[in-house]
């Protein structure tokens, strides 16, 4: 009788001890579920984007030293002066100005267009003539250097003479900027009426236009 109490016993500590065990797992795992999904501590970010383009000084571009608004006019001149290639009538100046051009400008470059109809494709320098559709008079145009106060035929098509599509900026154009161009100093522009390398010459009114457009690119 003895046995058998101590047996059950035996049986029930047994039991007890498994069963404690037992729960003492299952509790280590509910409280490792629970780390594991425990949500994390909510946060929020919020960019905030500043944008601003700085733009440089728009230049002003001004003309000085002309006859009348915008113009000059040699009035009458003899057709016997400009009959052969090469002749080139007295010369007149003007001043191109540059003025509130700031002091920087940026990756940006400044650049004068230069822009107008020339005598034509007959020769290869008649692209220096300027001349307009209208004009009656042929085989004359105007020539236009940039930066000079004179005007000669003599290697006309080259620089600083002036044409359709003329690039002029402080570098990498066809033509440069002087280092003053900044300060508003005059630039000066000469012009004068030449027969350039053309060979028949009709007498006549004759008129030339030219534009120059200042911008960045």
């Amino acid at each position: 009788m003895y046995r058998k109490i101590q047996q059950t016993y035996a049986a029930v500590v047994q039991r007890c001890t498994r069963e404690q065990r037992e729960t003492f797992i299952f509790t280590e795992i509910i409280v490792l579920s629970v780390f594991l999904f425990f949500p994390a501590t909510a946060s929020a970010v919020v960019n905030v984007t500043v944008n601003e383009t700085i733009v440089p000084d728009h230049c002003e571009v001004s003309l000085s030293g002309l006859d009348a608004v915008d113009s000059l006019d040699w009035g009458n001149l003899s057709s016997e002066s400009l009959s052969t290639p090469g002749a080139v009538s007295d010369v007149k100046t003007f001043n191109l100005s540059l003025t509130k051009c700031g002091n920087s400008y940026g990756s940006t470059v400044p650049t004068i267009t230069v822009s107008g109809t020339a005598v034509g494709a007959s020769s290869t320098s008649a692209e220096y003539l300027f001349r307009q559709p209208n004009s009656v008079a042929q085989g004359i145009g105007f020539i236009l250097r940039f930066n000079d106060t004179s005007v000669t035929w003599i290697g006309g098509g080259k620089d600083p003479n002036l044409k359709n599509g003329t690039i002029i900026s402080p570098s990498g154009g066809e033509l440069t900027l002087p280092g003053t161009w900044k300060s508003g100093t005059p630039i000066p522009i000469a012009v004068a009426l030449s027969t350039g390398d053309l060979n028949r010459q009709l007498a006549g009114y004759v008129q030339g236009s030219v534009t120059f457009t200042f911008e960045y690119k």
